[in-house]
């Protein structure tokens, strides 16, 4: 046992204390904007290039080992760095050598995964995917279906539109409120063609070549102000729901999560009215569709 010690020391040698220590000299240097930074980044590569390689190469042989149920953790690992540690070791060295710059890998155990940028103060870079939201009256929320991890606000209107129409019927849709971010000259003529009396679907701060659409100006307050009102249930979905950090381990079931905190949260609200706990107004409503017919939409 002392001999396989010795040469398993000797096969694999992995310094965490160096490469600990670089790694927080390159992020020194990074945060006073030092030129040196992508001269450290190379030696940070070169240290984990000699340290995992070796380990990949053998790692088929832990396999059969790791099998046991009680052991699925170092299955787990074992596994993501098969996947993506040679791939993430080859395009950062393509990146930093040789100037190439591919799609990025965001994450070791998932390949479902996008970088989100807002640019806002109060929002950091983010990763992960998008859902498209919806509200209706009685504070419930729709989520549409995924068709891609970035789900472009433009592009998705259409299809929540379709949903509605699937779900409730044709000609219910009323009133329909976004942001600038689902505005296209496209959308603008499909809810016209839809036959919806309220439409809210300001324009960017850019020059566009279509004609305005013009509505009452009180209309377009009483838009606006109810497009304001999923930002606090966007807030509970987040937070209270899971939907901002999430838990899962793969992409299909990261994928079913966003739809079981939207199920969740929906559930949550029927039993609040079913209990009294909140009341839905209805009689400023002139029927009972008109629940259907107040949609908000918003990505997250």
């Amino acid at each position: 046992m002392a001999k396989i010690a010795d040469k398993s020391i000797e096969t694999y040698q992995v310094n965490l204390k160096k490469i600990k220590a670089v790694v927080l000299y390159y992020f020194n240097l990074k945060r006073r904007g030092d030129a040196l930074c992508k001269e450290v980044l190379k030696d940070l590569w070169r240290e984990v290039f000699k340290a995992v390689p070796p380990i990949l190469k053998d790692a088929h042989l832990l396999v059969k080992l790791l099998q046991s149920p009680r052991l699925w953790n170092l299955r787990r690992a074992l596994e993501q760095l098969q996947w993506q540690g040679y791939r993430l070791l080859d395009k950062l060295h393509q990146r930093l050598s040789e100037g190439k710059i591919h799609d990025n890998i965001y994450s070791l155990h998932a390949y479902d995964v996008h970088a989100f940028n807002k640019k806002k103060l109060n929002k950091k870079l983010e990763f992960g995917r998008a859902y498209q939201l919806g509200r209706i009256e009685g504070n419930f929320v729709y989520v549409g279906q995924c068709t891609s991890l970035h789900m472009p606000d433009a592009q998705s209107l259409p299809p929540m539109v379709m949903e509605h129409e699937y779900l409730f019927g044709k000609e219910i849709l009323e009133s329909i409120a976004t942001d600038k971010g689902y505005y296209a000259h496209s959308n603008q003529l499909l809810l016209e063609d839809k036959r919806v009396k309220e439409i809210y679907l300001p324009r960017p701060n850019r020059v566009l070549a279509a004609p305005y659409y013009y509505s009452e100006m009180g209309v377009m307050e009483k838009s606006h102000n109810r497009r304001a009102g999923i930002e606090p249930l966007i807030g509970h979905l987040k937070h209270g729901w899971q939907m901002g950090r999430n838990r899962m381990k793969s992409d299909a079931t990261t994928l079913g999560a966003g739809y079981s905190s939207v199920l969740g949260f929906n559930l949550r609200q029927l039993k609040r009215y079913l209990t009294g706990e909140a009341i839905l107004d209805l009689e400023s409503k002139n029927t009972k569709e008109d629940m259907q017919d107040r949609w908000l939409f918003y990505g997250t």
